[in-house]
């Protein structure tokens, strides 16, 4: 050891002196490599470098005589596989022993031990060759036998590879349209995918990108094959991350072979047993085949499989089937074959055993020579399988059945066919027949067909008739022969087309001519026009004469009416143009309905039976129109011309007002003349300042009222049509200030027979203006009337009836008339306390005691108790009595309600819907009030009688009746309970209010205006004007079913009883309407029918129409006026000498009739003013015997209406109501 340091320390010192001669200086303290250079530093790595940037090491320091000039270098890859590692060393004599070292060891290891996977272990340059650990080191132990150096270590960074974690998978199919190869891989971004493909017959890999519209997702992890790919083809995909590709495992495609059948199975006939045994086989080609035999009797419509009957035959999943049953003749065999690539079936066999049936017999023929040639025998046979003919023939004077093969083949064509010909000289009562073998030799022999020579030629005792028709096609043209014969009959019927020479028999064509060999052809196909048609009896014996088929002329339509678009159908013109001799025509209409004939409305259609149409009433939009044009015995028709509306502004003249001066509240007559309409149309009538109208009209004359309101002059506008399509009109009135102000009732409240006051201020009125005056309440029959003067106006009645009542106070003097109304209150005898009912219900408790059922508690809470006992029920639930609640009941959720009923002493009972399961949620129930969906406005004329109940617009939810109440009705109309009935005898449009109150005193008012428009005067006769709609509500969504109400408008009135019916619809009836009937949409319009007294008369409403445009407004029917009615004064206050004096004015040149008369109805006199002036006075004798009040009747029958007034006389003092 000693002598070892000895020398150590020796060489140091020697290499000390070699460098201090170099001029270099050593490096003391540093054990890592010492660099040369003429100027040496030290470097980041503490490793000194000289200016030529290379260096060299003494390893690590222990041994001098080993310098490394190059050192091991790290490297980073995605795998450690052929990754070289070298080193450079000055030295001799050198041996190389590589190191590693993974993360996590201590010590380094000798790579000696693996030398296979590690070739240059041993020497200056180290190849990896393995899966090497991410962050591994190697480094080399150089020695040179003296002594030793290590390198400094080399890393290896290895980089992440992606990660698949789902390979592909191989695919066995028919075809690889729409096949799918998936890879999943770990998640990781930024990856690309790159499939590739290998062919069986190829070495190297393709990318599919070349190709991308045969392979969708291509760079994508799903591969989807588009094309149809050959067998055997790989597929593999290149995933990349950017750094580290990795490549899937390969699949493979393998195609299925498809089904091909190369033999089919084999029918088998056999002539004894049931066919047990017998085998059916199939081949076929394909890969994977799978069989499955199936069977059809000849009664079954199925193929029913074997898998039924598999003990039976057990290889029915086989290519041969064998048959191990008792087979059914007839019996077809099939096999089912299939694979993945889908499903054939091979041919039927079919196991026959043979059977023949005739089924047609020759039959028998007569002939008038022995020689005649040409006779047919012919049988049908119905055979399983091929059968073989042989004719036999028989004559009357020998016995045995002789073939007519053989030598007398040559004259009986067809003697081994189903059609035997004769062909020589027959005997007479010869007999036929035909022997049928089968395949197994079995004979079948048909009936005898025997020849008869007639004696007695036939005699024709009736020829067929030529025919003529309009077409060449038509079917079912007969022909007859008659023919009288002592012999059997045989008809042959033939025929000869005038292009050709020979008659052709007509069995050739039988299957178009049924009766070709009977008496009656009946032709069936297309004939040619001049075909003869003849029928040859007994085979020639006689013909009948021939018949001709002719072709009628037909006439020729040369020109087309042509279709028609216009405002109106009116005047419209629809022409034909038609060749042909002897013309006829007839236009029909269609509507949607079918085509029917004009006739029926000759009037409205001139030229209906001519070459040219006009059309003259109201077409529907889309109506068409067409021609039936007739030379006698042929027709046809023109082509269909439609009729298309279109809307069209209509025009407006002669817009005027009638007076243009009147007073506030009197009426103002508007006209004027409309154009350019085709049927019904809106209006609207306008001053701007309160006094408006709509509604709908129709014709060319325009009439309405409007009440005039405001004063000073004032510009009305008349509006016709809508939008676009409209025209207005304007006309000015003036109006007067005149007006009747605070008109006022003394006592708003009042009972039945107490007097009421009424004061107002005539407003435009002096001291001498003198005034006449009615105050009525619409109920009364006779109206307060009287005359006056000056601005003041007081008058008081009597109260009658009860509820509530409008006043009307009409005032006429020279400047004018004015209206006002006051409502007033009238309490009845009989209420005198508080109506009673149920007002709401007050809930105690609701116990749950299933899932549907409960317990419930209440207690009803009552209004107008007068202490007498109080009767209580609950429909189906709890019978009355007189016990007060709580009541307890158990009820089901499926009924929600429940009506409660009680009675207190005799008055009616009352009733409340209990919602007794929203109780259960929410407490006690409260009444609640009315409720209502409105009431249209309604039309009708002066005269009309007049119904409307309310209860049909206004309901309690509580199901308890409200007392109703009606404010500004028209004189002649009053409330009763619930319904509006009377009979209206004032023009003009009125605001009416109508409150409903419930038995709570919760109420609702509804208002809805009612226009009372003049009789008409145009017509003495009693007439339908028009219809006014009430209301229109679709209750059958389904059938299209409505509930219409609707108000008919009658001119012409004369106090008779009016009868009314609606055709199929309703019976007669004398109620005055409204109608309620139920109507559905097919049916859009009804035929409405009146009769008053021996007139009849009917109108055509469509209802259809007013259902579209029920709340545009009420409809106008009556529209004109007999000026301003009867109006009757008494001159002279009390009367004296016994002499009345009576003025009568209104009624100019009409007849009136005064009829006097006592309390009692008593007549005592009458007189007659047979046309009555302007203004009519007149005076009637009273006797002193009449004493008391007396009555004057004053009555004006004109045709279309009758008026009258009642005046009360008392002599000494007059007063007028």
């Amino acid at each position: 050891m000693l002598r070892q340091v000895i020398v150590t320390s020796l060489f140091v010192l020697q290499w000390l002196f070699c460098l201090c001669l170099m001029g270099l200086q050593p490096s003391w303290g540093h054990t890592g490599p010492i660099g040369f250079a003429s100027e040496i530093r030290k470097d980041r790595y503490g490793v000194y470098r000289g200016d030529e940037g290379g260096f060299g090491s003494f390893g690590d320091g222990s041994c001098p005589t080993i310098v490394i000039t190059q050192q091991p270098i790290s490297r980073t890859a995605c795998s450690g596989n052929g990754i070289k590692y070298s080193v450079q060393v000055d030295g001799t004599n050198l041996t190389y022993d590589w190191e590693f070292i993974d993360p996590g060891m201590t010590n380094w290891l000798p790579l000696s031990r693996y030398p296979s996977f590690y070739p240059g272990y041993n020497t200056a340059t180290l190849t990896t060759n393995g899966e090497e650990a991410d962050g591994r080191q190697y480094r080399v132990q150089i020695n040179n036998g003296s002594c030793s150096a290590t390198s400094q270590p080399a890393t290896f960074t290895k980089l992440a590879s992606p990660i698949i974690t789902q390979q592909p998978a191989d695919h066995i199919a028919c075809s690889s349209i729409g096949l799918d190869y998936r890879v999943q891989v770990k998640q990781e971004e930024n990856l690309s995918y790159d499939w590739e493909y290998k062919d069986s017959n190829s070495s190297d890999w393709y990318s599919l990108s070349a190709n991308p519209n045969a392979y969708q997702g291509y760079d994508t992890g799903v591969l989807i094959t588009n094309g149809d790919e050959p067998s055997g083809r790989q597929y593999r995909v290149k995933v990349n991350n950017g750094y580290c590709p990795i490549y899937s495992n390969p699949v493979t495609f393998t195609k299925l072979r498809e089904i091909v059948i190369t033999r089919q199975p084999i029918s088998h006939t056999v002539c004894s047993g049931n066919g047990h045994g017998l085998t059916y086989s199939v081949q076929a080609d394909g890969d994977d085949l799978a069989y499955e035999w199936e069977f059809k009797d000849p009664t079954m419509t199925d193929w029913v499989s074997f898998s039924d009957f598999a003990n039976t035959y057990p290889d029915y999943t086989t290519a041969t089937l064998t048959a191990n049953g008792v087979e059914t003749p007839g019996r077809k065999y099939r096999v089912k074959i299939i694979n993945d690539c889908g499903t054939i079936y091979s041919d039927s066999a079919t196991f026959t055993v043979p059977t023949s049936v005739i089924t047609q017999q020759p039959t028998s023929r007569t002939a008038c020579l022995a020689s005649n040639n040409g006779l047919k025998y012919t049988v049908v046979v119905e055979s399983t399988g091929q059968v073989i003919y042989d004719w036999e023939f028989k004559d009357p004077n020998t016995t045995d059945w002789v073939s007519l093969g053989g030598s007398y083949a040559q004259l009986y064509p067809g003697y081994d066919t189903p059609t035997l010909t004769t062909n020589g000289n027959e005997a007479n009562g010869r007999q036929y027949r035909v022997k049928i073998m089968n395949s197994c030799g079995t004979p079948l022999y048909s009936q005898s067909a025997t020849f008869t020579l007639a004696t007695t030629p036939p005699v024709i005792t009736q020829q067929p008739i030529s025919r003529t028709a309009c077409s060449a096609n038509n079917n079912g043209l007969k022909y007859t022969v008659v023919v009288e014969s002592t012999d059997q009959v045989i008809y042959d019927w033939e025929f000869k087309d005038p292009d050709i020479d020979k008659w052709k028999p007509l069995s050739d064509f039988a299957e178009f001519y049924p009766g070709y060999n009977t008496a009656t052809l009946t032709t069936n196909g297309i004939e040619t026009p001049g075909r003869q048609y003849r029928v040859k009896i007994n085979n020639g014996c006689a013909y009948s004469e021939s018949a001709t088929f002719t072709l009628a002329p037909t006439p020729s339509i040369t020109q087309q009416p042509v279709s028609r678009t216009a405002c109106s159908g009116k005047n419209l013109q629809y022409e034909v143009k038609a060749e042909g001799t002897d013309l006829t025509y007839d236009w029909e209409y269609n509507d949607g309905g079918g085509w029917a004939s004009l006739s029926f409305d000759s009037s409205v259609y001139p030229g209906y039976n001519s070459a040219t149409l006009t059309t003259n009433g109201d077409e529907p939009t889309g109506r068409q129109y067409r021609v039936k044009v007739t030379n006698g015995s042929c027709t046809v028709y023109s082509q269909p011309a439609t009729y298309t509306q279109i809307q069209c502004t209509p025009t407006l003249t002669n817009f005027s007002a009638a007076p243009k001066s009147v007073a506030m509240g009197q009426s103002i007559e508007f006209s004027a003349t409309v154009g350019s309409v085709t049927g019904p149309y809106n209006y609207t009538l306008t001053n701007g300042a309160g006094s408006t109208q709509t509604g709908t009209a129709s014709g060319p004359s325009f009439s309405q009222r409007l009440t005039a309101q405001g004063t000073g002059i004032q510009t009305y506008t008349l509006t016709i049509g809508n939008s676009l399509y409209a025209v207005t009109g304007t006309v000015s009135v003036t109006v007067a200030s005149f007006a009747i102000t605070g008109l006022k009732a003394r006592a708003n409240h009042v009972k039945s027979g107490q007097s009421v006051e009424f004061t107002a201020t005539l407003t435009g009125l002096v001291d001498a203006d003198i005034y006449s005056y009615t105050l009525t309440n619409g109920q009364e029959e006779t109206p307060l009337t009287g005359d006056y003067h000056g601005p003041d106006y007081r008058e008081s009645v009597t109260a009658q009836g009860s509820g509530s009542q409008t006043y009307t106070l009409t005032v006429t003097t020279q400047k004018g008339t004015a209206t006002a109304a006051v409502s007033v209150t009238v309490i009845g005898e009989d209420v005198g306390s508080e109506r009673f009912a149920i007002s709401g219900v007050r809930a105690e408790s609701c116990e749950t005691l299933s899932g549907n059922q409960r317990q419930v508690r209440f207690t009803p809470q009552y209004v107008g108790i007068n202490g007498e006992p109080i009767s209580f029920s609950v429909v189906n639930e709890l019978g009355p009595t007189t016990q007060p609640g709580p009541y307890t009941l158990h009820l089901y959720t499926d009924n929600p309600t429940i009506t409660l009923v009680a009675q207190q002493g005799s008055r009616n009972e009352v009733r409340f819907v209990y919602k007794w399961l929203a109780a259960c949620t929410n407490g006690s129930v409260q009444a609640q009030p009315p409720t209502t969906s409105g009431i249209p406005s309604q039309t009708l004329g002066v005269g009309q009688s007049y119904q409307l109940g309310l209860t049909d617009y206004i309901t309690d939810p509580d199901g308890q009746m409200p007392r109703f109440a009606a404010q500004s009705l028209p004189q002649g109309l009053s409330l009763l309970e619930s319904v509006i009935s009377g009979i209206p005898s004032v023009t003009g449009t009125y605001p009416v209010s109508v409150t409903a109150t419930d038995p709570g005193g919760l109420s609702i008012i509804v208002t809805f205006q009612l226009t009372i428009t003049p009789t008409m005067s145009t017509s003495p006769d009693f007439s339908i004007g028009g219809v006014s709609p009430v209301s229109c509500a679709l209750v059958d969504s389904v059938k299209q079913g409505y509930q219409v109400r609707f108000m008919p408008q009658y001119g012409g009135l004369n106090g008779q009883p009016i009868s009314f019916s609606v055709v199929n619809e309703l019976g007669p009836t004398t109620q005055p309407g409204p109608y309620t009937l139920r109507l559905y949409a097919d049916n859009p319009s009804i035929t409405l029918v009146a009769q008053q007294g021996n007139y009849q008369t009917q109108y055509t409403y469509n209802w259809t129409d007013d259902c579209q445009a029920t709340s545009s407004g009420a409809r106008k029917a009556l529209v004109e006026e007999i000026g301003a009615g009867l109006q009757v004064k008494l001159l002279g206050n009390p009367i004296t000498n016994h002499q009345i004096w009576v003025e009568v004015k209104g009624v100019e040149g009409q007849s009136v009739d005064l009829t006097l008369s006592d309390l009692n109805g008593r007549h005592l006199t009458s007189e007659r003013i047979e046309r009555a002036g302007q203004v009519e006075q007149h005076n009637l004798e009273v006797s002193p015997d009449w004493g008391g009040v007396l009555l004057l009747r004053v009555r004006v029958v004109s045709p279309t209406r009758t008026q009258q007034q009642t005046v009360k006389v008392i002599q000494g003092c007059i007063t007028l109501k």
